[in-house]
């Protein structure tokens, strides 16, 4: 991300190499402090939305997409690992055709980054 959104990111690839779809996410973005403890982003700025990021499909692919940000919120993301939790996702085969959709609770089911902006 080298601009201040909206905007793409990196596209959103799946640890066994499933290739995915159209994803949904779940509550707020969050940030995972020192001690590992994961609070929404909005307590690093509150001019941060809670849904700063989330995914976006751009050809053909899932990204992480951001909104604008405002004032110099940009810079308390910097060098801070934002995990956003899924919803929901679909799961392609090889010639890009829905073949499941899954839908989950579980927090786990996410994907982490930290911004280069």
């Amino acid at each position: 991300m080298s601009q201040n959104g909206p905007g793409y990111g990196s596209s959103i690839k799946a640890k066994n190499g499933t290739k995915l779809g159209a994803m949904n996410s779940q509550g707020p973005n969050l940030y995972i402090k020192d001690n590992l403890e994961e609070v929404p982003i909005t307590k690093l700025d509150p001019s941060l939305n809670n849904h700063q990021f989330k995914p976006y499909m751009d050809s053909g692919s899932p990204r992480i997409g951001f909104e604008t940000f405002q004032g110099d919120s940009i810079n308390s993301i910097q060098g801070k690992c934002i995990v956003i939790p899924f919803s929901s996702w679909q799961v392609l085969d090889d010639k890009g055709n829905v073949i499941r959709h899954v839908t989950t609770a579980d927090p786990d089911n996410c994907v982490g980054f930290v911004p280069t902006c």
